[in-house]
């Protein structure tokens, strides 16, 4: 096993959910919240790549133009929060070979200040080609022992909803341990994620 001290957990990002500017302010807010915890979001590209393709933009450059652009604007939207993060792109930081063996080759503790999230992208290489989001985060969150995370809530024509939760309460009564299985949550649990998993 790897281990990034002091990462805590991982959060999967959906497509539906990195193009909701409203969720991820309320994600934020939740991140800012947390005390003696930080995270690993792991995120793709949104909606606004379709839109490219249908300007005649070819698939991976608009892939790796959103999924860009989507980097950025976590890191600005945790900042607005008072959260400090670090967006990269998976093939600045890692690989995953043919036997899909997950390993690092940039360390984030020699790059990332003690205090802050670290956002990755599924971006494989830089023309545009990307590592499917569940299998990439299921993956780091095996190789470093991490849980994996999914907030499961969402905007539906304007209103917060939580979305229906897929695997009963083990989040809810803290059961916070290093899985390929994601852990579903909704929104208040979310905010108070720290008092889950340091048991405060």
């Amino acid at each position: 096993k790897v281990v990034l001290y002091p990462f805590h957990y991982i959060v999967l990002l959906d497509r539906d959910q990195t193009g909701q500017t409203l969720f991820l302010r309320s994600l934020a807010k939740g991140v800012a919240k947390h005390r003696g915890i930080r995270g690993i979001f792991v995120h793709t590209d949104n909606e606004r790549t379709d839109l490219l393709l249908q300007e005649g933009i070819m698939r991976n450059d608009a892939r790796k133009r959103i999924i860009k652009e989507t980097n950025r604007r976590l890191v600005d939207l945790f900042a607005e929060s008072g959260v400090g993060a670090v967006g990269m792109q998976w093939h600045q930081m890692g690989k995953i070979d043919a036997e899909d063996v997950l390993t690092f080759h940039n360390d984030p503790r020699t790059r990332i200040p003690h205090s802050t999230q670290l956002i990755l992208s599924n971006l494989g290489d830089d023309s545009g080609g990307v590592v499917q989001v569940e299998h990439l985060a299921e993956m780091v969150s095996n190789t470093l022992a991490l849980p994996l995370i999914k907030v499961n809530a969402t905007y539906l024509d304007g209103i917060f909803v939580q979305k229906e939760r897929e695997l009963g309460s083990s989040a809810v009564q803290g059961d916070f341990t290093g899985s390929t299985t994601i852990q579903n949550i909704n929104m208040d649990t979310w905010n108070t994620l720290d008092h889950y998993i340091l048991g405060a």
